[in-house]
């Protein structure tokens, strides 16, 4: 199954980005008992104690889930696969939204990007940079015997600009509104549900 074989989008009214943080937080679920069963659940609070090793190891470990779905949607350009590349960039979507929720933010933390976009590598290079100063933000290295506080208002705040600047990356894509990256992100979600129920 893929986003092809989901016809209908479910659009409640609520605004895009509650109801993303809402499907989120339904799939989510499911996938921390298939991580957990697998024994690579690292910290299974949510939110994360953001001041703790297991903790920033967790949303690391999505930071990198963001980045690697976003090499994913390059390499489908390079192939000329837009259909591909915006299936990529729905996963991305899904493991920053994730990597909110992880944090402690919400829905209400995070605003769409606004603007336009036409370079694919430059969105996705925000994303990115931003990614990595909010995760330079956590200092407390697998390496390290001593704990160091999380500024969290300065990680919170690169999350939420790299969350806004994936917008830019759909809009580099092609989708042009915020209902046309819902529809990619409800889509891959449903595919995500039946991957889970049929374990995939």
């Amino acid at each position: 199954m893929n986003i092809h074989d989901v016809k209908e989008v479910k659009n409640d009214g609520r605004p895009i980005i509650e109801q993303i943080f809402h499907h989120q937080r339904d799939v989510m679920k499911k996938y921390h008992e298939i991580e957990w069963k697998n024994g690579l659940l690292l910290d299974e609070k949510v939110p994360v104690d953001i001041n703790s090793h297991l903790g920033q190891a967790r949303l690391k470990d999505f930071a990198w889930r963001v980045t690697e779905e976003l090499m994913e949607s390059a390499e489908a350009m390079e192939n000329e696969d837009l259909v591909h590349a915006r299936e990529e960039g729905a996963d991305a979507l899904h493991f920053i939204t994730e990597l909110c929720i992880l944090s402690g933010m919400g829905h209400s933390d995070v605003k769409f990007g606004s603007g336009s976009s036409h370079d694919h590598v430059i969105e996705m290079h925000g994303v990115i940079l931003d990614l990595g100063k909010a995760m330079n933000c956590l200092k407390n290295k697998p390496w390290k015997q001593s704990q160091m506080l999380t500024d969290v208002d300065r990680y919170k705040k690169y999350v939420a600009s790299a969350f806004a600047n994936m917008w830019f990356v759909f809009y580099s894509l092609g989708v042009e509104n915020e209902e046309g990256i819902f529809n990619f992100y409800f889509r891959k979600n449903q595919v995500n549900k039946f991957r889970q129920r049929s374990k995939y």
